[in-house]
């Protein structure tokens, strides 16, 4: 028997069907490598299924994982605010993103803009995919998970560029030269050809040195600003979302030190309007009453109220902010008390064929 089966043709049929044999072992290893990679955390199959049993603190996400005309934004916030609570803890977590029906870039910025400073801090996470097919399209297109498992957020900045329709952003500088792309490649899928925006790129500016000025030095990954930009081609349409995790205005205000000239700016804006609310208090800053009230004279040129300027002058349309406990929608002048406090701040914006451009200089 031994003798048959060492027959040359025996011998040619088992090595084929070894290979066979290693071809499949190494596919479905390539696979379950993709697979495992993909997934949200990268961390082991075993313990992605058995996530409770791992350690994980599980966060399920809302049904809408929107900041943008959401009824209920504080949905999102909360996501946010627990994923804080637990890195605080160095707690891993598993973020549920399986009941999502509907999502967009401005929470998608917003929760990578979390999620990697667990990968900063070296603190284990996870999470699942949207059951829904577009939701998990939209993810995955937006380069979230690229930047999760190729970048590294100790202090290198992140620029991403996906199929020109998502950028995110993550940087500690202000930086002028790639704003000007950004607005420049925004005005070919709005107008065509590259024009200039000069209220676009001064609200980028100040943005960011807002966020150099403004974070806590305290925690790893916060002095960073991220920046999404999704283009609309067939609606001529570009959106823009900013996110910084500092402290949010009100925060800032209150822990001016004493050699600042806002030092006491609340106190001193609250004995002058005897405002009702934080939603007041923004409204009279992006109206320019702090400046005026710390100074005595009437400036709305910079930081927040230099945007509410350039909103005026239709260099952009439907600016939203959010920041600690306030969301406001400029646009329409409304703003509202929010039941949880955003740690940082949030803005939208967008940019379309009604709104002002230059010519490039040459």
């Amino acid at each position: 028997m031994k003798k048959y089966f060492s027959q040359l043709k025996y011998r040619n049929f088992n090595r084929l069907q070894t290979k066979k044999s290693n071809t499949r072992r190494s596919r479905r290893l390539s696979r379950d490598h993709r697979i495992s990679k993909r997934n949200f955390g990268a961390a082991p199959k075993k313990e992605a299924r058995h996530h409770r049993k791992g350690g994980y603190k599980e966060i399920i996400a809302p049904q809408n994982f929107t900041l943008v005309g959401n009824p209920n934004p504080e949905e999102v916030v909360q996501v946010i605010n627990k994923l804080k609570y637990f890195l605080d803890k160095k707690r891993k977590v598993f973020v549920v993103l399986r009941h999502i029906t509907k999502i967009d870039t401005d929470a998608i910025v917003v929760l990578l803009a979390a999620i990697v400073r667990f990968k900063a801090l070296n603190v284990d996470f996870n999470g699942d995919f949207p059951d829904s097919w577009e939701c998990k399209k939209t993810l995955e297109e937006s380069g979230f998970f690229q930047v999760l498992f190729k970048e590294k957020f100790k202090d290198k900045p992140s620029y991403l560029l996906k199929s020109n329709t998502l950028m995110t952003h993550a940087s500690r500088a202000v930086d002028s030269a790639r704003t000007a792309k950004i607005i420049e490649n925004a005005a070919i899928t709005v107008w065509g050809e590259p024009l200039r925006c000069q209220g676009v790129q001064t609200t980028f500016l100040e943005l960011m040195q807002n966020t150099l000025n403004h974070a806590s030095l305290e925690k790893e990954g916060e002095k960073h600003w991220w920046l999404s930009v999704k283009h609309e081609p067939e609606n001529k349409k570009v959106r823009f979302a900013f996110v910084d995790y500092g402290v949010g205005v009100f925060t800032s205000l209150e822990n001016k030190p004493s050699n600042n000239k806002f030092y006491g700016a609340i106190t001193k804006m609250w004995e002058k309007f005897r405002y009702g609310d934080n939603a007041e208090l923004l409204r009279l800053i992006l109206n320019g009453e702090l400046h005026k009230t710390i100074t005595n004279e009437y400036f709305r040129g910079q930081g927040l109220p230099g945007m509410i300027d350039s909103l005026e002058e239709n260099w952009f349309s439907n600016l939203h902010i959010i920041t600690n406990n306030v969301y406001a929608n400029v646009g329409r002048n409304t703003y509202k008390l929010m039941n949880l406090s955003f740690g940082g701040t949030f803005l939208y914006w967008e940019i379309g064929a009604s709104n002002r451009n230059f010519p490039m200089t040459r």
